[in-house]
């Protein structure tokens, strides 16, 4: 996350989260498979730190909204299966799996 809070007035939790990137015309998405959450970026790198960033926003949203733990709400079969699926014209896409565990800092 991008600041840590004062650890004597927190509490610390982490989310283990799984990415998949896939490229098509030169660009990368991502999808949060345990979240849900998609984004994109011009490398592997990039989609995988848009989808941290915006997965920062989603956390300080729960956390304000007292919502511990921060609540899953997995990609659906549907979701992911779009996801995998290659664009048309290609028989295979590459396909790339990151895996993730960042904190969750919350008021104690």
């Amino acid at each position: 996350m991008a600041s840590q809070p004062d650890p004597g007035n927190t509490t610390t939790s982490t989310l283990d989260l799984t990415f998949l990137v896939k490229e098509h015309d030169g660009e990368f998405a991502g999808l949060c498979l345990e979240l849900d959450i998609a984004a994109c970026g011009q490398s592997v790198e990039d989609a995988i730190e848009a989808l941290k960033g915006l997965i920062e926003l989603y956390v300080l949203d729960c956390v304000a909204m007292s919502e511990i733990p921060v609540p899953l709400r997995p990609a659906t079969r549907d979701a992911i299966a779009e996801f995998l699926r290659p664009p048309m014209g290609l028989a295979n896409a590459p396909l790339f799996t990151h895996r993730e565990v960042m904190p969750v800092y919350a008021p104690a």
